[in-house]
C-alpha cells in the first residue's frame, strides 16, 4: 500500500487575502450591530420606553438656570407658569404608530379615520435632531379610560394602541 502526503502552505498573497477577509468580515459585522441597536432604539421610543440612562464617563449636559417666571398679579409668590400649568390638566391619547416616513404615518391616520377614530399625525424630535412622525387617536382625561378604550378597539378592531400622555400639536 502507497501512502501520499499532502502538505498545505499560504503564500504571502494567501495571508493577505485571508487577513483582509477577516476585516471585512469584521466591519460587516459591526455595521450590523449598529443597524440593529438604531432599530432597537427607534422601536423603544415607539413603544414609549424611557431611554436609556447616559454611559458612565460621558460628559453631562450642563443645565442653565431657568428665567423667573413673571408672578401672578394679586397672588404673591405664585409664577403664571404655575398656574397655566395647573390650568391646563393632563389628557392622554393612543398611539398607534411612529414613524421616519411621514407618508407612512398619514396612511396609518387615514386607516384610522376608516375605521372611525379621529386620528392625527404628530411630529415629534428626537435627540439625535429627527423627526419621528406618531399617528395618535382620541383625547382622554384619566390614562383609565384612555387604557379602557385601547382595550375596547384591541377585542373589536385587532388594533395595537399604547396609552401617551396627548403631545402637542
Amino acid at each position: 500500500m502507497q501512502q501520499t502526503m499532502v502538505t498545505f502552505s499560504l503564500h504571502r498573497n494567501g495571508v493577505v487575502l485571508l487577513a483582509l477577509g477577516a476585516l471585512l468580515l469584521g466591519g460587516l459585522l459591526y455595521l450590523a450591530g449598529c443597524l440593529v441597536g438604531q432599530r432597537h432604539a427607534a422601536a423603544a421610543l415607539a413603544a414609549g420606553t424611557p431611554p436609556a440612562l447616559p454611559r458612565p464617563g460621558k460628559a453631562a449636559a450642563v443645565k442653565l438656570p431657568a428665567a423667573k417666571a413673571p408672578a401672578v398679579p394679586g397672588v404673591p409668590g405664585v409664577p403664571a407658569a404655575a398656574t397655566a400649568a395647573a390650568a391646563a390638566p393632563e389628557t392622554f391619547a393612543l398611539r398607534a404608530g411612529a414613524f421616519t416616513d411621514e407618508a407612512e404615518a398619514k396612511a396609518l391616520a387615514q386607516d384610522l379615520a376608516g375605521r372611525g377614530l379621529q386620528a392625527s399625525v404628530v411630529a415629534v424630535p428626537t435627540s439625535g435632531g429627527a423627526l419621528l412622525h406618531t399617528v395618535v387617536a382620541g383625547n382622554y382625561a384619566s390614562r383609565q379610560a384612555a387604557a379602557a378604550a385601547a382595550a375596547e378597539l384591541a377585542r373589536r378592531q385587532g388594533l395595537s394602541l399604547t396609552v401617551v400622555a396627548r403631545p402637542a400639536r
